[in-house]
């Protein structure tokens, strides 16, 4: 009988300062976060909608003020606003979470339910950590600025009955894209050592380094990486100038 090993085990735990988030899960009208928006809304429970709403306002953002329907779309905005910096900064530093699920998206704007998550190694939009998700990559490095928007959206439909206007809503997500840009840019500018990003020169030269982070094979997502090309790329324009 072949004697028993005992092997090195870890344990991680997550501690969060909530885990109120946007919506429903895998399986529409069930969920074992009771503090997500959506499915309330889906069960056409506005009493404890609003419940949760309330709460989350007078807990975590007091300084909207008394609940309210006011409060309730300036909630909705400091949530577009936290969510596009979160998504610059998972950019940033190549993080792809790999299953943003609106049950996934934190209300705070943090970053929570780490999954199949990863960093890029190439610099690749279209890579997923998440092998369930090859074939359609809809949680992609480069597509989740873009799912955090979709999943906004339905955080907005959650919230309507609470205001009964689309127009607020509407507004502040047409908002969401300029403040996702206005981040990246200065995110771009930072890596890149740019005392600011001008965007009718800079948005140029981003892109073709990114081009160029495509096609060298094996080239890795990183500042070292970004200022080399950067000078490969002024070296290069100064002798065709």
């Amino acid at each position: 009988m072949k004697k028993a090993v005992r092997l090195p085990q870890q344990n991680t735990v997550n501690f969060f300062l909530t885990l109120f988030t946007f919506g429903l899960g895998f399986t529409v009208g069930f969920s074992s976060n009771p503090g997500n928006f959506e499915i309330f809304a889906a069960r056409n429970d506005l009493t404890t909608l609003q419940q949760l709403t309330d709460y989350t306002i007078s807990t975590f953002f007091p300084q909207l003020g008394k609940p309210g329907r006011d409060s309730y779309i300036a909630l909705f905005h400091e949530v577009c606003q936290s969510t596009a910096k979160l998504m610059v900064e998972w950019l940033r530093v190549g993080f792809v979470h790999g299953v943003m699920n609106t049950d996934n998206m934190s209300i705070l704007g943090l970053t929570i339910d780490y999954g199949p998550y990863g960093w890029l190694e190439n610099y690749d939009p279209a890579w997923t950590p998440n092998t369930t998700d090859a074939a359609g990559r809809r949680y992609c490095y480069g597509r989740q600025g873009q799912i955090a928007h979709w999943n906004l959206a339905k955080l907005a439909n959650a919230l309507y009955p609470l205001v009964g206007q689309t127009t607020p809503f509407e507004e502040i997500l047409q908002g969401y894209t300029h403040i996702f840009d206005q981040h990246w840019q200065e995110m771009m500018a930072a890596k890149l050592g740019l005392r600011s990003f001008d965007t009718a020169g800079d948005q140029a030269m981003v892109e073709e380094l990114f081009l160029l982070l495509i096609s060298i094979v094996r080239l890795g997502f990183c500042m070292n990486n970004f200022l080399v090309l950067l000078t490969l790329r002024v070296r290069l324009t100064g002798l065709h100038s």
